[in-house]
């Protein structure tokens, strides 16, 4: 092999120049030797590997068409139902840990495991009344030219307040009001949560499955909780009015019912309408209404005792 710089003729195997030190020329193949590398011989191609050349090669030597439709409705329905798992997961998840948290403040006397289920798939089976009742309802309300302030008002105060923490009180009142175990004063709130979640737990799935996990983690963060407040103040002057029935007290039994149904409704009707409208003053109402409600527990539970 001649050195291109001093004409050196150096060895065939040589890579650098004996004589100068300069890197010799890599020697070119033959042409019948190249041809031969880029035409493989028969006992390759009948040990060829086509699966390693491509990526479709691959999914057919696995048996799968790269653009199979049958196969990608598969995969995208298996995607689906994973994800819709996780965010149902994620939904419900906060419902059973709020329900276990007042489960253990009611200390003196567990209430019995079937009645608490009993109220809560009737809190959940009372979401489709509370629909019907609702598409009435905004039906009326979008049929007339209200003003702003009053549409709000009436779409988002009265018709959610009203007509759901209604139809959870008619439930609670039905189920409870002559139980034999609806005989300690802390119970009427146990009754009330367990209502309230069951409701608040599909309509939160209905919610989070339109709208994604984002959601699940904001409502977990302010309706769930909401829900559960209500069902606490709710089964509060339940139980006031049962303590009051117990003494003969009928004029306070009346009074503490309306209040059973009329303050959740208006604490429900103001958390919608503030967050539609003031959402700045809707903190600082949940935030209140949070440290009011602990504190009502807290008592409840202290003073607990038989009616």
């Amino acid at each position: 092999m001649k050195c291109e710089h001093c004409g050196y003729e150096a060895p065939e195997r040589a890579v650098i120049c004996p004589e100068c030190g300069e890197i010799l020329p890599r020697p070119k193949k033959p042409a019948a030797e190249e041809q031969a590398k880029k035409e493989p011989s028969p006992a390759a191609e009948k040990f060829s590997m086509p699966f390693l050349s491509a990526p479709a090669d691959l999914e057919k030597a696995d048996g799968i068409a790269a653009e199979d439709p049958e196969e990608l409705r598969r995969a995208a329905q298996e995607k689906k139902f994973r994800r819709t798992r996780r965010i149902v997961a994620a939904a419900v998840a906060f419902v059973l840990i709020l329900l276990a948290v007042v489960y253990r403040m009611d200390r003196l006397e567990k209430e019995p495991a079937h009645l608490l289920w009993s109220l809560f798939f009737r809190g959940l089976l009372g979401m489709f009344p509370i629909l019907l009742l609702e598409l009435v309802a905004d039906q009326f309300i979008d049929f007339f030219p209200w003003d702003p302030m009053t549409y709000l008002f009436l779409a988002y105060f009265v018709v959610p307040g009203f007509i759901e923490e209604g139809v959870k009180n008619r439930v609670l009142r039905k189920r409870t009001w002559y139980d034999p175990n609806f005989n300690y004063r802390f119970d009427g709130i146990v009754y009330g949560v367990f209502v309230s979640l069951g409701f608040a737990g599909v309509e939160n799935v209905l919610y989070v499955l339109n709208a994604g996990f984002g959601t699940a983690v904001v409502r977990a963060i302010f309706s769930i909780p909401g829900h559960a407040m209500f069902g606490v103040v709710m089964g509060f002057y339940l139980s006031r009015a049962k303590w009051a029935e117990k003494y003969g007290q009928r004029h306070r039994m009346r009074a503490d019912l309306r209040r059973s149904f009329f303050v959740p409704a208006v604490l429900h009707g103001l958390y919608d309408f503030l967050l539609m409208g003031f959402e700045a003053v809707f903190y600082f109402y949940f935030a209140g209404l949070v440290i009011g409600v602990i504190c009502l527990l807290r008592k409840s539970a202290r003073e607990d005792g038989p009616i």
